[in-house]
């Protein structure tokens, strides 16, 4: 099976190894693959060209903490908002994040097995996305999220917040096999 090729041409390309951009390159890329970089014309019979006119090429940026499910309310608020409602907001996100150069961020807590599966259908627009599920915080710590006084069950079992109460070992090694 024969994979597309793309020619940008006329590009600034900027490959991270010095501040400098490499003016006038044209690049090859092959399926995913960047087959050449050269100051002077590729040639190709069967190569989409597209003129980036002086524009710079770059290498996509990776995210390495993001929260993807996060759209403004608070992370206590979160639980009480509709799953659907979160999912579509995260979608939006993901799609910003590709807009704004980012080709793979990793999801530090919040986003779950099914919208990395959105992601890998292809459903959304979306970077490559890593998710680690919901963080780890014992009670009282920075992911327990009940108000003072709140003596309700800080488990998280059924909630869609971007955390989940554990204390101990045997709680904690439980949670992350669920996570």
């Amino acid at each position: 099976m024969s994979m597309g090729q793309t020619i940008f041409r006329n590009a600034r390309v900027f490959d991270g190894s010095g501040a400098e951009l490499a003016e006038g390159q044209d690049v090859l890329i092959e399926g995913d693959v960047i087959r050449e970089v050269s100051s002077s014309r590729i040639a190709s019979r069967t190569a989409e060209v597209i003129d980036l006119a002086g524009a710079v090429l770059m290498p996509g940026l990776i995210d390495a903490h993001v929260h993807v499910t996060d759209w403004g309310a608070t992370p206590a608020g979160l639980v009480h908002q509709p799953a659907s409602y979160t999912a579509i907001r995260a979608a939006r996100n993901l799609e910003r994040m590709l807009l704004r150069g980012f080709t793979t961020v990793r999801d530090a807590c919040g986003a779950d097995f099914g919208l990395a599966a959105a992601v890998e259908e292809g459903l959304i627009e979306s970077p490559r996305l890593y998710y680690v599920g919901r963080a780890l915080s014992a009670t009282g710590g920075h992911g327990d999220f009940r108000a003072r006084g709140d003596d309700t069950d800080a488990c998280g079992c059924a909630d869609r917040g971007l955390s989940i109460v554990v204390d101990g070992e045997a709680a904690c090694r439980r949670a992350a096999r669920d996570t």
